[in-house]
């Protein structure tokens, strides 16, 4: 980092009976401090501070394309969310992610610099007519108050868990119904006129 960034070192005292151990590199004379787990509680680990002087190396901002979804699309999702104006929606895949307005400057900035896994809330796949909702959306605060949702029994609750036909159920309306137990979101399910169609994830399906 000095050779790259011409950073400098940052030092300063730590009290003593912190247990701190103070060392110092040979090259450049950086002072760090080491965190012995045998002299003081929680894990080791080592963290020195720098700063860097020369911006020039700064890792220039990237300025990345946004796909908005079409109005159509947006109308579908509006049934769906609540307060669906504080998001931006933006394709991924197949998929259709919800960002919050508030974070999207922040988000495409950290995005600009770090390579991020995930963020922001998986809504499902648009088809022309409707959206098949995914996992992260029944689990999210997102949910608007109008889907339909259905309270299940203990029994028929770990049925749904392990993606097994649930017994002993009824229910007047067809669609996508939000599973729920002790008003707790569990997950989705389709719910047609003869049976009804489960979509619990596969990789989170209770096994025993």
């Amino acid at each position: 980092m000095i050779d790259e960034l011409q950073a400098v070192n940052i030092s300063f005292n730590v009290p003593t009976e912190w247990n701190i151990v103070s060392t110092e590199s040979k090259k450049h004379k950086v002072k760090g401090f080491r965190f012995y787990p045998h002299l003081l509680q929680g894990e080791g680990f080592f963290c020195c501070a720098m700063r860097k002087q020369n911006e020039a190396f700064e890792k220039p901002r990237l300025k990345k394309s946004k796909q908005k979804t079409s109005p159509i699309n947006k109308s579908i999702l509006n049934n769906w969310l609540k307060d669906a104006d504080k998001y931006e929606f933006q394709p991924k895949n197949e998929f259709i992610i919800a960002q919050p307005k508030s974070l999207i400057d922040e988000m495409e900035f950290i995005s600009s610099q770090l390579n991020v896994i995930k963020s922001g809330i998986c809504v499902g796949q648009l088809t022309h007519k409707d959206l098949i909702p995914d996992h992260e959306l029944a689990m999210s605060n997102l949910l608007s108050d109008k889907i339909q949702k259905v309270e299940l029994s203990y029994e028929q609750a770990i049925q749904y868990l392990k993606k097994e036909d649930i017994k002993d159920f009824s229910f007047d309306k067809t669609g996508w119904t939000l599973m729920q137990y002790q008003h707790q979101n569990l997950g989705w399910a389709k719910v047609l006129p003869n049976r009804l169609n489960n979509y619990y994830p596969m990789n989170g399906r209770i096994l025993k």
